[in-house]
């Protein structure tokens, strides 16, 4: 699963407006708590949220807190599951770790090779960070990887890989504003906190029994026979229609592909966000029990639990386009501009994530940086389709004038905080089961 740790720079720091013992720094565009200690310009180790560090890189460097002989913690600022999460801290936020090198100086590693932007979770092949994942999550992944695919099923699955890509991983905006270009085209849109989904239409093999194999090699050469046909995923999985999990078999995503089956063009893939709730009532995402924030505002205008629904009526689900690519034969990928994105939407009665914005860049970082966060936390804290709950944040795609295409996220700062409050929970997350099986090779 990825995660990774980056060597960064402190930009600026300033003192705790609540704390005399602590200071808050900008890192890689993020803000962190950090210790006196700490000033501008030194360089270290930025362990973003959600991630977890490794128990030989927290035992080596006292970080677990541990209670002493009085009663009174000791040690570190860990517990001892390690997490790195968004926090807000006597009125601060603080959006990651920020450590030293020295600390990495048991691994035997060169830190002096190490360089702004290097991004690791082994060094020497030491554990240094990982993804955090909930123990239900790794229960619910064991209990459901059970499925074995026959010869044919696996070789199919094999060649469908091939024409049906995973989406991209989405990094995070400020970690990677130094990678948009200048003329790169930016198309902002606003984020959706559902499940992932892709559907594509693509050439298959036909299974032939064995009087149509002997007729094939008589009379065809042991050609090649194949016919189109629609597919649909998850993040990361191929859907098996043999499959016993709730998961992968739930109507909510049969209803969406017997809708995409009537418009989905031959070599298209679709990328979209399944939103609110399975076929049974079960919202799509966990609910978030807002009082836990304890923040007066949210308590009073949002009810609780808060469910992310946008707008459907339990028992129902929706989606929103958000990528559409072409697939050749080869498995060489082409993006689609987002205004045919939106013209295909539009033409099919489909609907497309909400656009705030689109320009070209014109090179001016601290400019673009500005803007992206006014987008993200200046607006109304209600999501525009639905106010019954927040919103997740923003997407921002860019397509550089080299051809390529990247889309980055920038999450709203709240939002932040009651995954966090989820993740403490303890609840199984279903999109991570998929990384897991991506991590551990079983698709």
């Amino acid at each position: 699963m990825s995660y990774n740790a980056i060597i960064a720079k402190i930009d600026n720091i300033k003192k705790h407006s609540n704390a005399d013992k602590l200071q808050v720094a900008e890192i890689l565009g993020s803000q962190v708590i950090v210790g006196l200690n700490s000033k501008e310009g030194d360089i270290g180790i930025l362990f973003p949220e959600d991630g977890a560090l490794s128990q030989i890189y927290a035992d080596t460097n006292n970080l677990i807190r541990k209670i002493g002989e009085n009663g009174t913690n000791i040690g570190g600022l860990f517990e001892a599951k390690k997490r790195i999460k968004t926090i807000k801290l006597r009125g601060e936020k603080s959006e990651g770790y920020f450590a030293s090198l020295s600390s990495l100086e048991f691994t035997g590693y060169d830190i002096s090779t190490l360089k702004i932007g290097d991004k690791f979770d082994k060094l020497n092949n030491i554990p240094i960070c990982n993804k955090y994942v909930t123990e239900r999550t790794i229960k619910e992944f064991n209990k459901n990887n059970n499925y074995k695919k026959s010869k044919y099923e696996k070789s199919k699955y094999q060649y469908i890989t091939k024409l049906f890509p995973e989406h991209f991983d989405t990094d995070q905006f400020k970690h990677n504003i130094n990678n948009i270009e200048t003329g790169a085209l930016i198309t902002i849109t606003s984020k959706k906190h559902g499940t992932s989904g892709r559907a594509c239409c693509v050439q298959t093999p036909i299974k032939l029994n064995i009087f149509q194999k002997v007729i094939n090699k008589i009379f065809f050469g042991n050609r090649e026979h194949t016919k189109y046909e629609v597919f649909h995923g998850t993040r990361r999985v191929i859907l098996n229609n043999k499959k016993k999990d709730d998961y992968y078999k739930d109507a909510f995503r049969e209803k969406i592909l017997n809708k995409l089956k009537l418009v989905i063009n031959k070599n298209y893939v679709f990328y979209y966000e399944i939103v609110g709730y399975t076929g049974n009532g079960k919202p799509i995402v966990n609910p978030v029990d807002i009082t836990k924030t304890k923040n007066k505002e949210i308590i009073k205008r949002f009810s609780n639990p808060m469910i992310y629904k946008y707008g459907c009526l339990q028992g129902e689900c929706d989606f929103y386009i958000h990528r559409i690519t072409t697939i050749n034969p080869d498995g060489i990928q082409e993006e689609l501009p987002w205004s045919r994105v939106k013209k295909i939407c539009k033409e099919n009665g489909i609907k497309h994530v909400l656009e705030l914005d689109s320009f070209m860049y014109n090179g001016n970082k601290e400019a673009l940086i500005t803007h992206i966060e006014n987008l993200t936390e200046n607006k109304d804290i209600a999501d525009p389709i639905d106010n019954s709950h927040i919103r997740e944040g923003i997407c921002i795609r860019v397509d550089n004038p080299n051809g390529t295409t990247k889309i980055y996220k920038n999450k709203l700062f709240m939002f932040r905080l009651l995954e966090s409050i989820v993740k403490d929970t303890g609840v199984e997350d279903l999109e991570e089961i998929e990384d897991l099986k991506q991590f551990n090779g079983n698709n």
